[in-house]
């Protein structure tokens, strides 16, 4: 499956943290949803060592680049991240998308007259990459929103690789 396939069934790696209100009173109970396990475990840690909604789903993106790896990685497509809940009802959205390197033109194709490029090198192959957006995109995120730094919220990341997990089915 390529990435826009990926995209388009919708990726179980999606992460979500349930909070209110940047900056509002501390809810009860602050909880993170993802479909990765070990990701999902290190931003409930986050949370619960009081860090806020983007420290969360900082960390465990970056775990889950590490343990999901053929699903998600700093490498990839980065797609965007929505905040809610800023004061005065205001919200986010930083878009991280991969980029065409700067060097890359059109021409570079070879498509036909109908726009259809030949051999979908635009798909699979050297030609098919992009500049990652990841690193940049979370960076953002932190830089603006969140409350730790990232070298603290790789810890975690850098933990699972160096050590090892549970490798699942999929």
């Amino acid at each position: 499956m390529n990435r826009r396939s990926f995209l388009l069934a919708g990726s179980s790696l999606a992460t979500g943290a349930f909070l209110p209100r940047l900056g509002a009173a501390e809810p009860a109970t602050k909880t993170l949803v993802t479909g990765q396990t070990e990701a999902a475990a290190v931003g409930n840690e986050v949370l619960a060592d009081g860090g806020n909604a983007v420290d969360a789903v900082v960390a465990a993106a970056l775990v889950a680049g590490v343990v999901a790896v053929a699903g998600t990685g700093i490498a990839g497509y980065g797609g965007h991240l929505v905040i809610a809940g800023l004061p005065r009802g205001k919200f986010a959205a930083i878009d991280f998308n991969g980029a065409a390197p700067a060097a890359l033109k059109p021409d570079h194709f070879n498509a036909n007259d109908k726009g259809e490029v030949r051999g979908d090198v635009n798909t699979y192959g050297w030609l098919a990459v992009g500049v990652p957006g990841v690193p940049a995109g979370l960076q953002l995120a932190l830089d603006r929103y969140g409350t730790r730094k990232f070298p603290q919220l790789v810890k975690p990341a850098i933990r699972f690789a160096r050590d090892g997990f549970p490798v699942s089915k999929g």
